[in-house]
């Protein structure tokens, strides 16, 4: 039987139109974070470090977005899994 895994990721263009959009800064970002300066927090959003899972809701709550909104599914990453 084959099932269908749908891959979710951090939808990184939203957090950051959301973040534009509502005029908060990177280095905001990072503070909330506890990162260590703006840099630190823009390669995040850029793709080139990883969130972690503790921050995923700091996100959430700052920029007003709901688990749904700020995870997106990856149509592209659809992997098809083979269970016997």
């Amino acid at each position: 039987m084959k099932e269908v895994v749908i891959i979710k990721k951090l939808d990184l263009k939203r957090i950051k139109d959301v973040r534009e959009a509502k005029n908060i800064t990177l280095q905001y970002m990072a503070d909330s974070l506890n990162l260590a300066a703006r840099g630190s927090y823009q390669l995040k959003e850029q793709g080139k470090r990883r969130f972690y899972a503790n921050e995923v809701p700091i996100l959430c709550e700052i920029l007003n977005l709901t688990f749904d909104e700020i995870y997106t599914d990856d149509s592209d990453e659809q992997e098809e899994k083979n269970y016997l």
